[in-house]
């Protein structure tokens, strides 16, 4: 269900892009706390930011085989949510540690992520860990208008652990035996009430085979999940699939996409007798060039959409003077590949039939040494 979706969309955007997670001194990444215990600790936090009023409706933990640092970025996040008019606030900002664990399965975390919802859709970030309880960040915009569909998290759940006991049973140990150096995640979602039928709470226990904070290059590996009533602490599904692990850019050399370019909404128009769909630079951070962009077009299920003969893609100015420009049936730079990228250029994509009405999406892919993707949705 789509809304059950939404805050761990939200979420997993952070937690892959290095907006999350929080612990102040990396030396001193402290023992798993139990949920409880970090539940009340963030409420409090939470209490005290923005006039309160903030309902707990998600909870995420991160629960590494090894040590892991990834820095606070305020700056990065998804394409889905940087081109969906949402903005995101940092509250906290530096290099953070969570500290390893030797039992994944153990359902105690040292790093635990709350996401709070208040009357208008506003979102607050809040991590607690041994160390600290922080306000990481708050978000605002479009993007949030489903959470109002989800309900508050029940004070009385089960533990943790009970949830990683029915996961475990359900396929859970036998992953782990075959992957002894998974990695692990925790999540808490509180349901939904949509058109009058609500869905309960449930917990969602995760382990993957990716590396943490992410793989040095595009791969996949084996995952396992596993659905869990926070009521009674039965399970109600598991299932072990493929999944595409995050990229890391620390120490190979590499580089991420999305930290590196950061775009506006796609603006529609029609120029002699041609579809026009524009996005302007918001950030760039150099060395970036035209040449370190492959674009394509996909629709919102990541199929390829094939475009006619002619369709470009331009790189201009923010006085309109042409800068590069792109073939987008050979994938090749024409001219002006060596640009500079930066903030007041537009990328503008040129074609002969409409895009805009099938809800497709502007893909830019990183060349090396940039890696990953950064998303534009046509509206």
């Amino acid at each position: 269900m789509l809304v059950l979706a939404v805050a761990a969309v939200i979420l997993g955007s952070l937690l892959w892009t290095g907006v999350l997670p929080g612990l102040h001194n990396p030396s001193t990444a402290g023992s798993p706390n139990g949920f409880a215990s970090a539940r009340d600790q963030a409420q409090s936090a939470a209490d005290g930011y923005g006039g309160g009023n903030w309902s707990l409706i998600s909870v995420t933990a991160i629960i590494p085989s090894q040590t892991i640092s990834t820095p606070l970025n305020s700056s990065i996040l998804s394409g889905a949510l940087l081109t969906s008019g949402c903005s995101y606030t940092a509250l906290a900002a530096g290099t953070e540690t969570v500290a390893g664990s030797s039992n994944v399965s153990q359902g105690a975390a040292a790093a635990w992520f709350f996401l709070f919802r208040n009357s208008t859709n506003e979102v607050l970030f809040v991590s607690e860990t041994p160390e600290a309880v922080t306000l990481v960040g708050t978000i605002s915009g479009p993007c949030t208008s489903l959470l109002g569909f989800l309900n508050t998290i029940p004070s009385s759940v089960v533990e943790p652990s009970v949830a990683a006991r029915a996961a475990d049973a359900g396929g859970g140990y036998a992953f782990l035996r075959t992957h002894p150096g998974a990695n692990a995640t925790l999540s808490l979602i509180g349901g939904a009430t949509v058109f009058g039928a609500s869905s309960p709470a449930f917990w969602v226990v995760g382990y993957t085979a990716c590396p943490l904070p992410g793989a040095s290059t595009n791969v996949t590996a084996s995952a396992f999940a596993a659905n869990v009533s926070a009521a009674s602490g039965g399970l109600i599904a598991a299932r072990e699939y493929s999944q595409t692990c995050p990229i890391s850019t620390s120490g190979n050399g590499a580089v991420s996409l999305s930290s590196s370019l950061e775009l506006g909404q796609v603006v529609e128009s029609q120029q002699a007798g041609a579809h026009v769909y524009a996005t302007s630079i918001i950030s760039a951070v150099p060395p970036l060039e035209a040449k370190d962009l492959a674009t394509s077009v996909q629709t919102s299920t990541g199929q390829a959409v094939p475009l006619p003969a002619g369709s470009f893609l331009n790189l201009t100015g923010p006085g309109g003077s042409l800068l590069a420009s792109y073939a987008m049936n050979s994938g090749t730079w024409l001219s002006g590949s060596a640009t500079v990228l930066s903030s007041g250029q537009t990328l503008t994509l040129g074609t002969t039939i409409s895009l805009g009405s099938q809800k497709f999406v502007l893909i830019f892919s990183g060349q090396p040494p940039y890696l990953g993707n950064v998303i534009a949705g046509i509206a």
